[in-house]
């Protein structure tokens, strides 16, 4: 199955319960859509949709991907425990089933699918990037073949699973400290091997309380080696040991934290001071196809900031006329040829020469925009409203059809043959 990837995990960690059932939504009589399956979030879990009628294939509430997306996990409530399966992503056909022991939800799932770990499901109302008090952690990493039986490590310490190495032979976790009181956390890692915890190569980063409105988007790298999370409203102690001037700004700052999944290290990268304080919702992350540049833009701010991925610096930070004022609508992504940035906002949707972010065309909409991508081929640009999924040829900014399902996030694009 050849695909684009647009990945976001924490619309994929939405919830702890998860099935999958087969759907139908009522399409435009007028749509004539490509080969294609689009993977949306929406406010009842994950679904699948057939760009080819507009209808939902399936919904697999709280399905977490492998990297590729060749496959689906999901958990369910089973006979007192907790039944893992697997989803082929194409159909939601349930194609294995392993039992364990306990409640427990999907925290992470490793590269190549063979490996998945689980802790009992996060308080109601709260989600695994709320830290709550506790001494102990227990994670269960588990094999959904089934091949060989689940490992459950008991540990010390408030630790919340974040993502596997691209060897499978570590988690990444998050650490919080002091455990019952949490008010700082750095990442560790959890060998698998012989269980013990070891602090990641990077720079400590002080946690001091979850503030409303903080953005938590993250993207993983088209080559799948490191993960990023944007933080866009986030206090200035989190600067502190790392970047002076972020530190001392009295005010909310912004960066991407960067964690790179195989030489296992983790960096915080210091974004433009025309960035700090930006409100949920005003920023959104993009990357090429090749991995090579990551984009952080604001709309509002009229703002575009290139990361090259391999130096994690930010080579050039652009000023841009977005012509919006809206402060609560952001969406971002690239062409497959990587010539094009496509940025959304509560009024338009705007496309950039990715190489001088020179406005090529500015496509006018009736309702904001809150989520961008692409077909494989590049030939139609989706486009999430809070009414459905429009589709655009992108050379011509035209409206070719819609969908009306309502998805907070497109996650992925996949060819359907």
């Amino acid at each position: 199955m050849r695909t684009r990837v647009f990945t976001s995990v924490l619309a994929l960690l939405a919830s702890a319960a998860c099935s999958a059932s087969a759907a139908t939504t009522a399409r435009d009589p007028a749509l004539s859509g490509p080969d294609e399956l689009v993977y949306v979030a929406t406010a009842d879990g994950p679904a699948v949709v057939d760009m080819r009628n507009g209808r939902t294939v399936f919904r697999a509430e709280g399905a977490v991907p492998q990297a590729d997306w060749s496959a689906l996990f999901t958990t369910t409530a089973d006979a007192g425990g907790t039944a893992l399966r697997t989803l082929d992503p194409a159909s939601g056909r349930v194609t294995g089933d392993v039992p364990l022991r306990g409640s427990l939800s999907i925290r992470a799932v490793a590269d190549d699918g063979t490996k998945v770990a689980l802790m009992a499901p996060p308080p109601p109302g709260t989600d695994p990037w709320t830290p709550v008090p506790r001494s102990r952690t227990t994670i269960v990493v588990a094999d959904p073949s089934g091949t060989t039986g689940p490992e459950t490590y008991h540990l010390r310490g408030n630790l919340e699973p974040e993502a596997f190495s691209n060897d499978g032979e570590h988690l990444f976790v998050i650490q919080y400290l002091p455990p019952q009181a949490p008010s700082l956390y750095r990442v560790s890692e959890l060998e698998l091997e012989d269980g013990d915890v070891y602090p990641v190569v990077g720079r400590k980063k002080t946690w001091t309380r979850r503030m409303p409105g903080i953005r938590l988007e993250q993207l993983l790298s088209p080559d799948q080696r490191q993960l990023y999370t944007l933080y866009s409203s986030q206090p200035a102690t989190y600067a502190e040991g790392y970047d002076d001037p972020q530190a001392t700004s009295g005010g909310p700052v912004a960066f991407v934290h960067i964690l790179n999944l195989q030489d296992r290290w983790a960096f915080c990268l210091p974004l433009p001071r025309r960035l700090w304080g930006a409100p949920a919702g005003e920023q959104a992350m993009a990357s090429s196809s090749d991995g090579s540049r990551l984009f952080v833009v604001d709309p509002s701010r009229d703002t575009v900031a290139v990361i090259d991925a391999e130096s994690t610096e930010v080579k050039e930070t652009a000023t841009v006329d977005f012509g919006t004022q809206d402060r609560t609508h952001a969406a971002a992504a690239v062409s497959p040829d990587g010539s094009t940035l496509y940025v959304g906002t509560g009024d338009a949707v705007v496309a950039l020469d990715a190489a001088t972010l020179s406005v090529r065309f500015r496509w006018p909409m009736r309702t904001p925009v809150a989520s961008l991508s692409t077909s494989v081929d590049g030939a139609l640009l989706y486009v999430a409203h809070v009414d459905g999924i429009g589709l655009l040829d992108p050379s011509t900014g035209t409206v070719q059809g819609s969908i009306p399902i309502v998805a907070t996030t497109i996650q992925h694009v996949a060819s359907a043959t």
